[in-house]
């Protein structure tokens, strides 16, 4: 016998003992009780022998045991999965651009903490944040979890770098120095490029 059968055994037998009781309760005279109980004894077994019938009936088909919850007739329906094409990178920096955009306007209480590590805050991140943002670019673009929190965790990183730059006097001289090099470097190249025109 299966666990599924001795459950609805276990059930009929509380529901034919509750129903005895207030039956024997509610008759007048102990003869009237007797005889109820002996109808409903009939009544319980009858009904009992024709569930296990049905019972047996459909498990006739099925070389499976039943369970507690069993599966629908026709299986569970697989949802198919279409997978997203990797984004270009002109998609990517809007996607990027489109998140630094909502973070500034979210509330500061979900802002990235860049003065913690990302291990520290990233409980906070898929529990507050990840869902603020769904909640906002639910049907503006297609992307998945894994490039969300992979944009995060770089404008995480690139906030977190300049603030451990902006602590050290020295490192901020040398980095001012360096970004002053670059754009001299980037104005003397797009000059030649003029003038080469």
């Amino acid at each position: 016998m299966t666990t599924g059968e001795e459950v609805e055994e276990e059930t009929a037998a509380e529901v034919t003992t509750a129903a005895v009781e207030v039956k024997v309760m509610a008759a007048a005279n102990v003869e009237e009780a007797i005889v109820e109980i002996s109808s409903l004894k009939a009544q319980s077994q009858s009904s009992q022998s024709t569930q296990s019938a049905v019972l047996s009936q459909s498990l006739a088909g099925r070389d499976r045991t039943i369970s507690v919850s069993p599966e629908p007739p026709g299986g569970y329906k697989q949802r198919s999965r279409k997978p997203l094409e990797k984004m270009t990178k002109g998609q990517f920096k809007s996607f990027r651009d489109e998140i630094v955009q909502i973070l500034s306007c979210l509330d500061p209480s979900l802002s990235l903490d860049h003065k913690k590590k990302w291990s520290e805050i990233s409980d906070n991140v898929s529990k507050k944040i990840i869902p603020a943002i769904n909640n906002t670019l639910r049907n503006k673009m297609t992307y998945t979890l894994t490039e969300l929190k992979f944009v995060l965790q770089q404008l995480h990183r690139h906030r977190r770098d300049n603030w451990k730059i902006s602590q050290d006097s020295n490192k901020s001289k040398l980095d001012k120095k360096r970004k002053g090099v670059n754009t001299r470097r980037s104005d003397v190249s797009s000059l030649k490029y003029i003038r080469s025109l």
